[in-house]
């Protein structure tokens, strides 16, 4: 909510910067949930189409032994993925961690909870990964093409 005042002698109290401060961060929140669940997505697909792809467009089909590259593409995939599902559990506490530290709630009788702190590291091993994912999967792809 943004409040636009006419009067300038108007200053917001203590309680409605707070407020103001929390709605936003869970404006700004929401968006890299949303981002964050939409690598978790491509992640998982990317698993599937790799698949796919050794058996459509490369006519591997049957037990095969895995190639490094593609291993590594599948690891860091899955990796990407349950960092996305991690990424929006953290965002959630964080918040609700935020919205406690600053009374807007109560909650009592909770033992402490270390996830509560801001969740930036996660996200960003969710785009580390999904990216080396890629590029492993590019390369392996590149020289399969190339090689046949």
């Amino acid at each position: 909510m943004i409040i636009i005042s006419f009067n300038k002698s108007y200053k917001m109290t203590e309680e409605e910067k707070t407020k103001a401060m929390i709605e936003e961060e869970h404006k700004i929140m929401a968006g890299y949930m949303d981002t964050a669940k939409t690598f978790t997505q491509l992640s998982i697909g990317a698993l599937i189409l790799s698949i796919t792809f050794l058996e459509k467009i490369l006519g591997i089909t049957g037990k095969i032994s895995v190639p490094y590259l593609l291993l590594f593409a599948w690891l860091f995939w899955l990796l990407a993925a349950l960092a996305g599902a991690f990424y929006q559990y953290r965002a959630i506490k964080w918040l609700e961690g935020m919205v406690i530290n600053y009374n807007i709630i109560q909650k009592r009788h909770h033992a402490i909870d270390p996830l509560k702190i801001y969740p930036y590291q996660v996200y960003g091993f969710l785009l580390v990964c999904f990216f080396l994912g890629t590029i492993f999967f590019a390369i392996f792809g590149a020289m399969k093409i190339l090689s046949s």
